[in-house]
């Protein structure tokens, strides 16, 4: 993951919904620090739904979409499977880890925690990509997403410690506290100082709301990880410009079946005309008329009947010469001279710059056939007699 990527995955909490909620939430968990024991259960049902939130940003930026979700009543879940696996996990990693300081010491236990930690993205990943807690725990997977994209996790987590380490540093330079809050007198009119300083209540709400940043951009790290590693681990993602780029494809080529239904009903029914006549209209009103002449022509030429695929050839060469797609223009006259050796171009003057084309390329069989019977094709034309000329050169 590039460094411009990487800013724009810690941009992501900046919108609008992740700051609107960064807000409310720094505010309650203040009041609810501020009830005291009865503060308790508040302040576990917010964690609960901001860590809920935090892995539908997660999944959101996985999916590759811009904008980062809001908080609905659908996340607010206290008990979602993945946010409180995760904390029962580490927490019940942590104590089981303490209890092993008698064998392999302080050394031991902080190298087996680090590289615990360096897991966690991974298996939160795992976990993400199908929506399940279970496939956080399985080995495979979660080494496996290492496995596959091991340069793009060392940056994730070279950018995780960058994140973290800033806060912990930030957070210990700042005197900020929310032991202000059990002050009164920091929120007296005398007082105002104590309310905003340094020390003050105001301030510490907002190192709170920080961290809660951190805690999201941490999320979204994640998700940006496995979104630019996608075709590392094989994922289809939503709304990837390979995706878009799959269902605006798809959504053209409902569009042509639908077209080519109509065409193909009227030759169907004998009307040559009329389907002549559609193709034409719908040509002339494209704004890609080159690329409706192609598809429709590669329909037409797999019917029996290919009076409508030399029609639709016809109208192509002449937009594949004012193209100056000239190699394109003779593989497809000589293809039509494969299958309809009577066809010619609309023109004599397409018909003799063809044919030039076709020589110059070292395709004088091609240029032969062009040139062949000229009279015949463009009766009373005056170019005849460069005609003639160029078969005599083709001859010898």
């Amino acid at each position: 993951m590039s460094t411009s990527a990487l800013l724009h995955y810690l941009r992501v909490p900046l919108g609008a919904a992740p700051l609107l909620l960064i807000g409310l939430f720094g505010v309650m968990v203040s009041l609810a620090e501020h009830a005291g024991l009865l503060g308790v259960p508040a302040l576990v049902i917010l964690g609960s739904w901001f860590f809920t939130y935090g892995f539908a940003l997660l999944d959101h930026v996985i999916e590759g979409r811009a904008d980062a979700p809001v908080l609905s009543y659908e996340m607010a879940n206290p008990l979602a499977t993945r946010p409180l696996g995760m904390f029962l996990l580490v927490l019940g990693f942590y104590l089981a880890s303490d209890a092993l300081r008698p064998w392999i010491g302080g050394s031991g236990i902080l190298l087996l925690r680090l590289f615990a930690i360096a897991l966690v993205p991974a298996m939160v990943a795992a976990m993400s990509l199908r929506g399940r807690f279970t496939d956080g725990l399985h080995p495979a997977a979660v080494f496996g997403i290492i496995a596959r994209m091991p340069v793009a996790y060392a940056v994730l987590l070279v950018g995780l410690v960058a994140v973290w380490f800033l806060g912990a540093l930030i957070a210990r330079t700042s005197a900020a506290t929310f032991a202000a809050l059990w002050h009164p007198e920091s929120l007296m009119p005398g007082r105002p100082f104590d309310a905003l300083g340094l020390t003050g209540s105001l301030v510490g709400m907002v190192d709170q709301m920080f961290f809660m940043y951190l805690w999201l951009a941490t999320f979204a790290l994640i998700g940006g990880s496995i979104y630019e590693g996608r075709f590392e681990l094989g994922i289809d993602v939503a709304a990837s410009p390979e995706s878009k780029a799959a269902r605006a494809e798809a959504a053209v080529k409902r569009q042509q079946d639908r077209i080519w239904d109509q065409v193909f009903g009227q030759l169907r029914s004998g009307a040559l005309k009329n389907a002549r006549d559609s193709v034409a209209k719908l040509i002339a009103q494209s704004r890609q008329p080159l690329e409706e002449c192609r598809w429709l022509y590669e329909r037409a030429v797999g019917q029996p009947d290919q009076r409508l695929a030399n029609y639709l050839a016809q109208l192509t060469l002449t937009r594949l010469l004012e193209a100056r797609a000239t190699g394109e223009a003779v593989r497809l006259v000589r293809e039509r001279l494969t299958r309809q050796p009577q066809f010619r171009p609309q023109t004599a003057a397409q018909c003799l710059s063809l044919a030039r084309l076709a020589r110059d390329a070292g395709d004088r069989r091609t240029a032969r056939q062009l040139v062949a019977d000229f009279e015949t094709h463009y009766p009373e034309n005056p170019l005849q007699s460069v005609a003639a000329q160029l078969q005599s050169e083709l001859e010898h």
